[in-house]
């Protein structure tokens, strides 16, 4: 994965956020997965050291998330 991909997944995560925040709640765990789906890709290619700490969303998570 070259440094733009990176750059264009950081940019999609965050923007995905924004969204989370006002979507409904029939739309939120679907950015959530999709959130999930970038952080995995991340830490695939990206040591722990050089990235920032940010909050880390998992399916298991989601899951969790939906039973409240």
């Amino acid at each position: 994965m070259t440094d733009m991909q990176i750059v264009n997944l950081k940019k999609e995560r965050g923007k995905l956020l924004d969204a989370w925040r006002i979507a409904s709640s029939g739309q939120k765990n679907s950015i959530l997965m999709r959130i999930s789906d970038i952080d995995e890709d991340l830490e695939e290619y990206l040591p722990a050291s050089s990235s920032p700490k940010q909050r880390k969303f998992t399916k298991n998570n989601i899951q969790l998330l939906k039973q409240v």
